[in-house]
């Protein structure tokens, strides 16, 4: 081979090598293809959900939506649905039954139903029974992570608090139940703060502190756990590494390849201080950029003209001790009010 072709083909494999390697170096990926790539790598792959930002969702919705993403799946583990309905969603799930009312039981009768009364959650449901048409003899399954409450029995707010202490415990044996022990692998979708790799010593809206369920994640399946922190606002002191690297939304950014990663969970957030001087590459994986969400905390439509649903959940917030009650009560105002403002605005 002359010795011009030699150096030639050299120069081209050593320019490919360099290219390929400042791939692997990239801190981000199409925020699609990212989800595709921890699902087929992991056995479970964990989404924070950032409550009344409702943009998360939607994006978990359309990714649903492609095969690279749902065929892989067996189930779909989630918060908000009180698993004494499981049955019936199972039935409407799987096109056995057709009636979508059930979809309202389900968000309705967990134990922080205000955080999912937007539309989006029960848009899930929907999305999954029509994603199951396409797959009949392997349908995917949505898995209700929450203990099977009942708001009729007496002494609720006792119970309430117990429940409410006991979530994460609770999650994390569903989760080896209705997935790990059927070898299964499933896409789990939770509000962020219960997705922290690391115990904390806060209550937040508990009574005790909790070991979340991402630092069970991590403690009992360390190499086949991933999880995602959804991005709503970057404090303006890391605002400049998403200039620097230059995110483009939609994208997923990898925490053990980004700046962001190096620093310290107290420079995102100081809802968790007990972890605050934790790096963040230690607390997650990867950060979920789809741009500045803003927080949108409006009752729907659907809801805000159901006088019924008022009465009924306001009798439920009363039942609860204190501060749980009044700060409930004061929520459903504002989401009230809101939804009334945007719909004068409408006009």
């Amino acid at each position: 081979m002359p010795l011009k072709t030699t150096v030639l083909i050299l120069l081209t494999s050593i320019g490919l090598s360099l290219q390929s390697m400042a791939a692997d170096d990239t801190p981000m990926d199409s925020a699609e293809q990212a989800l595709a790539d921890a699902i087929n790598q992991h056995t479970l792959v964990a989404v924070g959900d950032a409550h009344w930002h409702t943009q998360v969702m939607a994006w978990i919705i359309q990714c649903l939506k492609q095969p690279a993403i749902h065929q892989p799946l067996d189930a779909i583990v989630v918060e908000f649905g009180n698993s004494r309905h499981q049955a019936e969603l199972d039935r409407y799930i799987t096109g056995e039954d057709n009636n979508p009312a059930i979809l309202r039981k389900v968000t309705d009768d967990t134990l922080h139903f205000l955080a999912w009364v937007p539309e989006v959650y029960r848009e899930l449901f929907t999305s999954v029974r029509n994603i199951n048409l396409s797959r009949p003899q392997r349908p995917l399954r949505i898995i209700l992570a929450e203990a099977p409450f009942d708001w009729q029995v007496e002494a609720v707010g006792e119970r309430w608090l117990t429940a409410n202490d006991e979530r994460d415990p609770y999650y994390w044996q569903q989760i080896q139940q209705q997935v790990l022990d059927k070898k299964h692998k499933a896409l789990l979708i939770f509000g962020s703060f219960h997705l922290p790799r690391l115990a904390q010593s806060e209550t937040f809206d508990s009574s005790v502190p909790r070991i979340p369920l991402g630092a069970l994640l991590h403690q009992h399946l360390p190499e086949h756990s991933y999880v995602i922190w959804p991005h709503t606002q970057l404090p303006e002191a890391l605002a400049g590494i998403a200039e620097t690297e230059t995110w483009q939304p939609p994208v997923m950014v990898n925490m053990h390849k980004s700046a962001l990663g190096q620093h310290r969970f107290a420079e995102l957030t100081q809802r968790a201080p007990s972890i605050g001087q934790a790096r963040i590459a230690d607390v997650f994986d990867a950060y979920l950029y789809l741009g500045d969400l803003k927080r949108s905390m409006c009752m729907p439509a659907s809801y805000l003209a159901d006088s019924a649903w008022h009465t009924r959940m306001q009798a439920r917030a009363r039942a609860l001790p204190e501060p749980q009650s009044s700060r409930l009560l004061g929520l459903m105002s504002q989401a009230c009010a809101n939804a009334s403002i945007n719909d004068n605005d409408s006009h």
